[in-house]
């Protein structure tokens, strides 16, 4: 079993998007996948309770207490995907704690590059006493490949991973409408029909097979 932790103490960076999306396509690969919601406001599991009955199986559990490291041992799962709450909690920290990869989406600003490196700070901590990977995923850049505001997003983040030595993946997502219409109905981008969400399919497909790469697992 492997689990990825999706977190970011910043607020509105689109974790829950970014788990949501990540479990549907383990899912669709034919891997057991659950879905760990640790935040109380439950958007995880507000987005498995509108999943329709003919998809594939994403089996999800909301989890508020401090005992995510604890609890994910019982679980019958290839991949364990959990959306952490936004705030330093005993639970987020758990949350992190349960990682075999911790992915810290980041948007499409500098000061949401500065508000990140608590999170990078808390990473630092916590490897001193387990073994586990993080990395930095661009998250909601501009879709019409602004490229002066990724590149001044990516140099601001660029010294910061460096120093705790965090990878910042080469896989980006742009901040699509395509995400935002398969949330309501409870499906991945990778579920949806239709040629406008190519785009936003071609990015998930490529941040699944560059996280597979780290973990050395799926395929």
């Amino acid at each position: 079993m492997k689990v990825i932790t999706v977190a970011n103490q910043k607020g509105g960076v689109g974790k829950t998007t970014v788990a949501t999306n990540l479990a549907v396509m383990y899912a669709l690969k034919g891997y057991k996948t659950m879905l760990v919601d640790t935040d109380t406001q439950g958007s995880s599991m507000t987005f498995r309770a509108s999943r329709p009955e003919n998809r594939a199986e994403i089996n999800a559990v909301q989890i508020t207490k401090p005992t995510v490291h604890r609890d994910i041992a019982s679980f019958n799962a290839d991949y364990v995907i959990i959306d952490a709450g936004g705030r330093d909690t005993a639970v987020y920290r758990s949350a992190i704690f349960a990682s075999d990869l911790l992915v810290i989406p980041v948007g499409a600003s500098p000061y949401d590059v500065w508000s990140t490196e608590d999170t990078f700070n808390f990473y630092k901590e916590i490897s001193v006493t387990k073994n586990f990977k993080a990395c930095v995923l661009l998250n909601m850049l501009p879709p019409l490949g602004n490229q002066k505001i990724t590149t001044e997003v990516y140099d601001a983040l660029k010294d910061l991973t460096e120093t705790y030595g965090i990878k910042i993946l080469d896989t980006a997502l742009c901040y699509r409408v395509s995400y935002k219409e398969s949330a309501i109905q409870g499906i991945g981008v990778a579920e949806c029909e239709g040629e406008k969400h190519k785009k936003a399919q071609e990015e998930m497909e490529s941040l699944y097979n560059e996280i597979n790469k780290i973990l050395g697992g799926a395929k």
